[in-house]
């Protein structure tokens, strides 16, 4: 074999070595970019898990966070309301709580009001002169016409107790109030809650003149009838109850009397009177009594509406008690709503947080005041070492920015 071709030969083999090497470099670097890759997917994909483990703590965080804040300001909203009620009464507000908690928990459930509402009705009820031993009872009587009538407690009792109040009545005849005011509504043409805001104007003078609470209420209703308003309507008799006491001389010597015995006759046969004289007259003839009489014009219009329908009227005087159908039957109309149910549900969601808040109240008062202290030596210490955590705070800068 010539040199020449021992020389080419020993280059080919060469070559071959060499082609065959950096194949086999090359498929590890294909192999090496292939695990490389599998790599970076796996830390991509460890990169996702973490992120989304991360973003399901900050949701859960948040939710329990926000169920948190939610609970505790509940709770201070109705712990608030309970506190004030207390001052109402003469006892302990821990005696307060336990006489009381119980009570109007049930009742918030059993009428769907809610706690605070119902501690306001508390104190609403102290601020009238109840004692604590009657509260129960009020908070069952309010409760139930508060739903009957679509009104709030404090709506409802404000009615009720302004009533009893200008007409001299107990506390232990709420129930008959609310009675009689049920029917005046299912009499007259009105709300209950025209009833509650209105009714109170005309008690004081009914009072005076010495009519009787129930006909006062019943001839209330009749004149909502006939008025644009229920409080035109009271406003009206108003008026004439407070004017005849005035005018007896002048009604004397027209032939009606006011009073028999030294005691007020009733408004009802004042006006069965004067429908009497007046049957029969021609319309200018009852204007020219009318006018004899001296009334102011919203007097006049709250006599002259009932006594050309007296016969209505006198039925429905003579249909008003003190009877609770009608009060049970609106209630009985409300509570099968499906928006009373709801509110029962959503009070009783409330109840369970106030068991919560109850339960951890103690604990929560003694972190906050571990935490406002800790927060407090904390500020204390940066206002005396400003210096030192100044360049705290510039090391720490400077070592991240090395670092990253």
């Amino acid at each position: 074999m010539s040199a020449t071709t021992a020389t080419l030969s020993m280059i080919i083999s060469a070559k071959d070595y060499a082609t065959s090497t950096l194949n086999s470099v090359g498929g590890s670097l294909n192999t090496l970019e292939k695990n490389v890759q599998k790599l970076n997917k796996q830390f991509q994909s460890f990169q996702a898990g973490i992120n989304q483990i991360s973003r399901t703590a900050k949701i859960a965080f948040g939710a329990i966070t926000a169920g948190v804040s939610a609970i505790a300001y509940f709770g201070q909203e109705t712990e608030n309301a309970m506190a004030n009620a207390s001052t109402m009464y003469e006892v302990s507000s821990e005696d307060f709580k336990k006489y009381l908690v119980d009570d109007v928990s049930y009742y918030a459930k059993k009428y769907a009001q809610s706690l605070e509402e119902m501690w306001n009705a508390v104190y609403a009820f102290g601020s009238a002169g109840a004692e604590l031993e009657d509260v129960p009872f009020l908070l069952d009587r309010v409760s139930k016409a508060a739903v009957a009538g679509g009104v709030s407690t404090e709506t409802a009792f404000t009615g009720a107790i302004k009533q009893i109040k200008g007409f001299g009545l107990d506390m232990a005849d709420i129930e008959k109030v609310f009675a009689v005011q049920f029917q005046a509504v299912k009499y007259g043409l009105l709300t209950y809650e025209e009833l509650a805001y209105t009714i109170p104007q005309i008690a004081s003078a009914a009072r005076t003149l010495g009519e009787d609470w129930k006909d006062a209420t019943a001839t209330f209703a009749a004149l909502t009838r006939y008025m644009p308003s229920a409080d035109q309507a009271a406003t009206s008799l108003r008026a004439a109850y407070t004017e005849l006491t005035k005018k007896t001389k002048e009604l004397n010597q027209a032939g009606i009397k006011l009073y028999e015995g030294g005691q007020f006759i009733g408004f009802v046969n004042v006006l069965e009177q004067m429908t009497n004289l007046l049957k029969g007259k021609t319309n200018e003839e009852v204007a020219e009594f009318i006018n004899s009489l001296g009334l102011t014009e919203m007097a006049n219009k709250a006599i002259i509406n009932l006594v050309n329908n007296f016969d209505e009227l006198n039925e429905i005087v003579s249909n008003t008690t003190d009877d609770v159908s009608v009060l049970n039957e609106m209630f009985e109309k409300q509570i099968n709503t499906f928006a009373f149910q709801f509110r029962r549900f959503m009070v009783i969601l409330n109840d369970l947080k106030q068991a919560i808040y109850d339960a951890f109240a103690s604990t929560l008062g003694d972190l906050l005041i571990k935490a406002g202290r800790w927060v407090q030596g904390l500020t204390e210490w940066i206002k005396q070492n400003k210096e030192a955590l100044v360049e705290l705070t510039a090391a720490v800068l400077r070592l991240l920015s090395i670092v990253i």
